[in-house]
């Protein structure tokens, strides 16, 4: 556990360091490294706790509303919305929508989301909020 702890401590520090200026845009597609949260909230895995996660929205050059991405598929619940890229189904989990800073961001994934899915996202998002 402390090793957990003390990885987890240099990897905060490394991502809060980073200067880098990243460019993104609305519907892009990029892997972040949320962390470990608590309870029900979705977090990162592997070594620097990363997650898929849609840019809905940018905020500024510092910081995105963004909707974390999963390959659990949950059929007929409101907090999911299903689509598929390259004939694999996958998830945007909408119930955890948050603002995070562009320092998460760690490398912009190599697929690209659909148009209309990034549509269907926004409009499920205003019908659950």
């Amino acid at each position: 556990m402390a090793n957990f702890i003390l990885q987890f401590g240099k990897d905060k520090q490394h991502i809060n360091n980073n200067k880098k200026i990243i460019y993104f845009k609305e519907g892009d597609i990029w892997w972040v490294s949320l962390g470990i949260n608590i309870g029900v909230e979705i977090d990162g895995k592997k070594n620097h706790f990363e997650r898929p996660v849609i840019i809905l929205k940018r905020v500024n050059y510092h910081s995105a509303i963004i909707i974390p991405l999963t390959s659990t598929i949950r059929e007929n619940d409101d907090r999911f919305v299903n689509y598929e890229i390259d004939g694999i189904k996958k998830s945007a989990n909408i119930s955890q929508i948050r603002m995070i800073d562009t320092k998460r961001f760690r490398r912009k994934a190599k697929i690209k989301l659909p148009i209309d899915n990034f549509r269907e996202i926004k409009s499920r998002l205003k019908k659950y909020l």
